[in-house]
């Protein structure tokens, strides 16, 4: 039986990343949606990694109400994609 961090590494990472290509693109699209949506309330577009850290927050929201395991797992992927956002925009910083 996986842990709940195994098992989200194995989402976050692998099977996640084929279906919907890496977080960074992924949140960088949804980042760009939802700042269309709330274009009349922000000052600036909404960042991809603020996309995963956002979706956090709605993972603990529902967690709250109705804890589950998948609440769980999803949250540990969420910061998977942070860790995987933030170190994309390393490697693109440094000219990798």
């Amino acid at each position: 039986m996986s842990t709940i961090l195994q098992e989200a590494d194995q989402i976050a990472g692998e099977n996640r990343s084929r279906d919907y290509g890496h977080p960074y693109t992924n949140h960088t699209r949804i980042a760009a949606f939802w700042s269309i949506q709330l274009e009349q309330i922000l000052k600036r577009p909404i960042l991809p990694r603020e996309v995963a850290l956002m979706m956090i927050a709605l993972k603990l929201a529902r967690e709250i109400e109705t804890p589950k395991v998948d609440n769980l797992i999803d949250i540990a992927g969420y910061v998977k994609c942070v860790a995987m956002i933030d170190e994309l925009i390393a490697k693109k910083n440094n000219g990798l």
